[in-house]
């Protein structure tokens, strides 16, 4: 394969816009590293005088607090995984059913590190406010030896799923 052809980027994709985002999201330092980006030198402005108002400016991320109070209030609430059969009770409820452990379990590690789906959740949905999308990949594990049975396929955790989070810069040309 041509190093041209992996190396393509979809023309939706700007990671100077991204990294601008992030900057106005996070604001101190990140933002002073990055201001002239939103600070450009003007036509027959000194280098002194430029850095004079680069020294001179501040910015307050604002953004950043409103981004997070939102994605805080949206998860405030945990939420529940639950089933049901399709089939009412006698007051017009669905009936709930037993879920497989693996739902509950996926609940509490969704990426086998120990994060939680809500703290995971948040993540994404904090993301896509910032950059406008967000990513994440979904995989069962690759089988490395070879499984006897269903105790042997259990120990493995081969048929435990994980997600992963994959930050929006790293996704160049996603059709």
């Amino acid at each position: 394969m041509e190093y041209q052809l992996l190396n393509q980027k979809n023309p939706s994709y700007c990671a100077d816009l991204i990294l601008k985002y992030r900057c106005l999201y996070s604001g101190g330092q990140i933002f002073r590293k990055n201001i002239s980006k939103f600070l450009p030198q003007n036509k027959g402005e000194s280098p002194e005088i430029y850095r004079q108002r680069v020294d001179q400016s501040s910015y307050r991320a604002y953004v950043g607090q409103i981004i997070d109070s939102f994605s805080s209030q949206v998860f405030s609430i945990p939420f529940i995984i639950r089933a049901n059969d399709g089939q009412e009770d006698g007051y017009g409820k669905l009936k709930p059913i037993d879920l497989d452990p693996f739902y509950s379990e996926f609940k509490e590690d969704c990426d086998l590190k120990g994060t939680d789906l809500s703290t995971f959740l948040k993540h994404q949905l904090t993301t896509s406010l910032i950059c406008g999308k967000s990513y994440w990949l979904a995989e069962l594990p690759e089988k490395t030896e070879d499984v006897q049975n269903l105790i042997d396929y259990q120990e493995n955790n081969l048929g435990r799923a994980k997600i992963s989070d994959i930050e929006p810069e790293c996704i160049f040309d996603y059709e």
